[in-house]
C-alpha cells in the first residue's frame, strides 16, 4: 500500500525518469519484471535518491 501511495504521489517527470532506468536495467539484465515489481523499484530508487540528496546537502 505505501509503495503504491508513493509512486502515485511522485513527481510524473520523475516517475518516468526511473521508470525508463527500471525497465533499461531490466531489458539489459534479461530479468522479468512482474506486476507491482515496476512500481516497487522505482520507489526504491527514488528513496534512494532523497538519501543522496540529504547526506550531500547536510555535508
Amino acid at each position: 500500500m505505501e509503495i503504491e501511495e508513493t509512486y502515485k504521489n511522485m513527481d510524473q517527470a520523475k516517475r518516468d525518469e526511473l521508470t525508463t532506468l527500471v525497465k533499461a536495467r531490466a531489458q539489459r539484465e534479461h530479468l522479468l519484471v512482474g506486476p507491482g515489481d515496476l512500481e516497487a523499484a522505482v520507489v526504491t530508487m527514488h528513496k534512494r535518491s532523497q538519501l543522496r540528496e540529504t547526506k550531500s546537502t547536510t555535508r
